[in-house]
């Protein structure tokens, strides 16, 4: 990702000064015009911002505060942008140690894909300062079409974690629901036509839960007791296949509690429910 995203910024007319422990990277981003430098200090000299995108925490605190790290330049007039996926708790480290540097800070990791980082489309969430955000409004504008302010240091990341929860634990259930269609013989085509019609393919976010229980309405349209219901045909369907449906099985069991509470209101009160747990 970070090389597509590092050869838009040369794309909009941007100097831009590379490192990379790989050198076959930086050797593709040389030639689109990066300078070539030898460690990611040096990276820092004369330069308005600093972009890392790393593949996880401890490297991101190495590269940003170890020995030799970027909190560490003479210069401290850039802003740094951590544009790796971590934790939050990393990021408010790194910041308060930027602070203590007296460094500026934004966190700003990216959904979509490859295709998208190509293309600079990507969305890009970002955690920090608005005024510092909307100074560097442009560079982010280099690499997607799509930024968001979250808020504070680590929302960015924050915001990052809870869309990949969803995105990931959404592709078991696709992947097991296209399963029991294969193995029940319902023609591929068919099925996915027929679910991109209902909220199994529109998705909750798009079309039930606003309708219902974010407006603050539970009253039934579908009862989680039905909904409660059918899971269970499905699953007992699946078994008959001799197929297990390991997600499936999980939310059933969360159904199966929830029932003493909302039975007989509309399934996406289940979102109240977790909400109420959640709070204790």
């Amino acid at each position: 990702m970070g090389l597509p995203m590092a050869t838009n910024i040369l794309k909009n007319n941007h100097q831009l000064k590379a490192f990379d422990t790989n050198t076959n990277q930086t050797a593709l981003i040389k030639k689109e015009g990066a300078t070539i430098v030898n460690t990611s200090l040096e990276a820092t000299k004369d330069v308005d911002f600093v972009i890392t995108m790393l593949p996880n925490g401890s490297i991101v605190k190495d590269v940003s505060c170890g020995e030799g790290g970027i909190i560490h330049s003479e210069n401290k007039n850039f802003i740094y942008i951590d544009m790796s996926t971590i934790l939050p708790g990393d990021i408010i480290f790194i910041n308060n140690e930027c602070k203590k540097n007296k460094i500026n800070m934004l966190d700003a990791p990216v959904a979509r894909l490859l295709p998208e980082a190509i293309a600079g489309t990507l969305l890009i969430m970002v955690g920090g300062e608005k005024e510092i955000y909307e100074k560097e409004l442009p560079i982010f504008k280099c690499m997607g079409d799509t930024v968001y302010h979250c808020g504070e240091n680590g929302k960015g990341s924050t915001m990052k974690l809870i869309n990949n929860y969803m995105s990931i634990v959404s592709n078991i259930i696709t992947a097991e629901t296209l399963t029991l269609s294969q193995m029940s013989n319902i023609s591929m085509d068919l099925a996915l036509e027929i679910m991109r019609g209902t909220a199994a393919g529109k998705g909750h976010m798009n079309q039930t839960y606003p309708n219902k229980v974010l407006k603050g309405d539970t009253k039934a349209g579908f009862t989680n007791a039905l909904a409660t219901k059918d899971l269970g045909l499905a699953i007992q369907h699946a078994k008959d296949l001799n197929f297990n449906l390991q997600l499936g099985a999980t939310a059933k069991e969360i159904y199966d509690e929830s029932l003493v509470e909302i039975s007989s209101k509309d399934w996406t009160a289940m979102y109240e429910y977790i909400l109420k747990k959640a709070k204790g």
